[in-house]
């Protein structure tokens, strides 16, 4: 029997990833889910969690799937990276966020001519990955015929679920009119934030809102669908959540989206809204058209197979083998000259942290915590080098997540003589992982 890894980091991810366990256990397969600390857990019945990184590595999987940026290197299995949402550029960029390739994935399973040409050209570029054209499996649920189904409301439901996302977030700007609007026209809202948006201010003002309003509901659960569903208009910003509403062939508008088009009704004004919302109403008939236009670019998979095709894609790459070595990417591109724009220095050191320029956008902040095995843990302890350094490490057995900003490992700063050249200092990293010792990178 094939056991497969549901990796989940945010909330959103369960949504994304219950269709892919549908399918693997139609195929006769098993799936379990490692859900990092501090994220909620939010399980069905028959669904089995994996409580540590010990018992993930020891489930042993065929493949590790995720729709966030990450999966731990030493987990056993391909490493999928499935995504959380579509390439829209959310923000003023000149390459979208969705392209970053950070060095964790085996494959990329991509959703339509929106984002495979991209990411066949990277796969070229980079060489040590696979791209599989597959749709997101989350479209499985979407294209279902009960999810497909038109609302039937007594009064119009405006769902408002802003991006977090800092320069594009609508929610300080239309906190007011939002509140106008509830108090002076006869629709019923629903609110809901991204986990990620977790300013204190905006958070109870919006409550507010919906403590002193009977047609205001603030939704706090992770599953969106159940609003998606219900909701007649959506008011957004530059949120990926704007697609897949349209998916439902409903229209959305939108405050300062940071790319506007003929599929949107987009206004720079909170005194606009209103009037824009109205309009949404009444479906307009060329408004509607672009919207299904739109949405067929991004994903043209509405067969309900998506989580099928994810699942061949695996079964191939491992017939196929390894498309070739990411610690080569990681550690040795820049020395061997590799044309991957890639730079990466752990003694560029800044204050506490190492600073590691990843491909793709800016630079990545990373603190890290060196895990030992239940050998080596007394045996380093008793040597009087480690001094005060004792509580920046911890033993394989006491670890319980993975996150990728720990507490930065001192003993390679202060306890190893490292050479200034990143070669060398992955030829250390890779021989104390030889001897028990294992960095999270």
């Amino acid at each position: 029997m094939k056991r497969y890894l549901l990796y989940v980091t945010l909330p959103y991810a369960y949504s994304i990833l219950r269709p892919l366990e549908h399918e693997i256990r139609r195929r006769g397969g098993e799936a379990a889910w490692f859900i990092e600390e501090g994220c909620p857990v939010v399980l069905e019945e028959g669904e089995v969690r994996l409580g540590t990184i010990r018992e993930a590595v020891a489930y042993n999987p065929v493949a590790v799937f995720a729709p966030g940026n990450y999966i731990p290197d030493f987990i056993p299995g391909v490493k999928v990276a499935l995504f959380h949402g579509y390439a829209i550029q959310k923000r003023i960029e000149a390459v979208d966020d969705h392209f970053t390739v950070r060095g964790w994935f085996d494959i990329y399973c991509t959703q339509g001519p929106s984002s495979t040409p991209y990411f066949k050209e990277l796969e070229k570029k980079y060489g040590f990955f696979r791209v599989y054209e597959t749709g997101w499996p989350k479209a499985d649920t979407y294209f279902s015929p009960e999810v497909q189904r038109k609302p039937q409301n007594d009064h119009p439901v405006i769902l408002y679920p802003p991006t977090f996302t800092r320069n594009v977030c609508s929610a300080p700007h239309l906190m007011a009119e939002i509140d106008r609007l509830a108090k002076t026209h006869p629709w019923d809202w629903v609110i809901t934030f991204h986990p990620k948006l977790t300013d204190p201010g905006i958070i109870a003002g919006y409550k507010r809102i919906a403590e002193e309003n009977e047609n205001v509901i603030f939704y706090e659960g992770s599953d969106k669908m159940p609003l998606l569903q219900q909701a007649d208009v959506m008011l957004c910003d530059s949120s990926s959540i704007i697609l897949e509403f349209m998916f439902l062939d409903k229209p959305v508008v939108t405050f300062r989206n940071s790319h506007p088009g003929p599929h949107l009704i987009d206004v720079d004004t909170p005194e606009a809204v209103g009037p824009a919302i109205e309009r949404a109403l009444t479906r307009p008939e060329g408004l509607m058209g672009e919207i299904r236009s739109y949405t067929m670019h991004h994903e043209p998979h509405r067969d309900c197979r998506c989580s099928a095709r994810v699942l061949d894609a695996v079964d191939d790459y491992i017939v196929r083998g390894h498309a070739g070595p990411k610690r080569i990417f990681r550690y040795y591109n820049l020395l061997l000259g590799s044309p991957a724009d890639f730079e990466i220095s752990l003694l560029n050191i800044y204050g506490s942290k190492y600073m590691i320029r990843m491909p793709g956008n800016g630079v990545e902040q990373f603190h890290f915590r060196a895990i030992f095995n239940d050998f080596f843990y007394p045996l380093l302890f008793n040597a009087p080098v480690f001094g005060n350094i004792k509580k920046l490490v911890v033993r394989e057995t006491d670890i319980t997540a993975f996150n990728p900003v720990y507490l930065v490992l001192d003993i390679l700063v202060h306890c190893i003589p490292f050479a200034a050249v990143p070669l060398l200092q992955a030829f250390y990293l890779d021989v104390l992982k030889a001897v028990g010792f294992r960095l999270i990178i």
